[in-house]
């Protein structure tokens, strides 16, 4: 709960129960009505931090880590790393108005690409040395000055992502991008767009399993209709 900068009272209040079990959701839910939490990112935040407990007590590693796109439903009580293919989009999208201006953009983009190529570099050996080194390069590079108002910006958004974008650094097996896991959700994403989605929670419970097990048999070479 700390963590996540959860209210001091919630924290000393739940905290005074030591290691409290909770047999399944309905069991929490009631806990945390008895005690009038019912602020809604506070709730969440106390939810999220019992569920990481939950982990931990049963041999999980500390180091959980969620790699994501960066949208908001995905800051949570565990660490969190970025795509690099999701942060670097603004920068392709921005539209110079003269030479100068798409020169500076040029420029950022290339450097950010040469630096994708160097962590990718360094996953596969890592040393104590190069991973200071590519930190003063990111450094350098999302703070050089540029005469382009939105590119300033944009490298303003990087920064503050910064630590989530170098997390690799510290867990060299974490992936740089969620390629993967685009590719193997678009084919829903699809359907969801042509039909506007299910119109019951069982339709949405066939329609989930059957596209995991279509996506699975594929990975693995197997017929689905078989």
């Amino acid at each position: 709960m700390e963590q996540v900068g959860m209210a001091a009272k919630w924290i000393k209040a739940l905290s005074a129960y030591g290691e409290t079990h909770f047999l399944n959701e309905a069991a929490w839910s009631a806990f945390l009505d008895d005690h009038k939490l019912s602020a809604k990112q506070q709730r969440r935040w106390a939810t999220e931090a019992v569920l990481k407990a939950g982990l931990l007590s049963n041999g999980f590693p500390e180091s959980m880590i969620i790699h994501s796109d960066g949208a908001r439903q995905f800051d949570t009580v565990f660490e969190h790393s970025l795509c690099w293919f999701h942060a670097s989009r603004p920068l392709a999208k921005l539209i110079p108005a003269n030479n100068r201006e798409r020169a500076a953009r040029d420029w950022v983009e290339k450097q950010y690409w040469n630096l994708y190529d160097d962590i990718e570099a360094y996953c596969e050996a890592p040393t104590e040395a190069r991973k200071l080194q590519l930190e003063q390069d990111f450094n350098h590079w999302v703070t050089t000055h540029v005469d382009y108002p939105e590119l300033r910006a944009e490298l303003g958004k990087i920064y503050r992502a910064r630590e989530e974008l170098l997390l690799v650094l510290k867990y060299p097996w974490l992936p740089l991008h969620n390629n993967l896991s685009e590719r193997q959700i678009r084919e829903y994403v699809k359907r969801r767009k042509i039909s506007g989605g299910t119109r019951s929670l069982l339709g949405q419970r066939y329609r989930d399993t059957f596209a995991s097990l279509k996506k699975t048999c594929r990975l693995h070479g197997l017929s689905f209709s078989k």
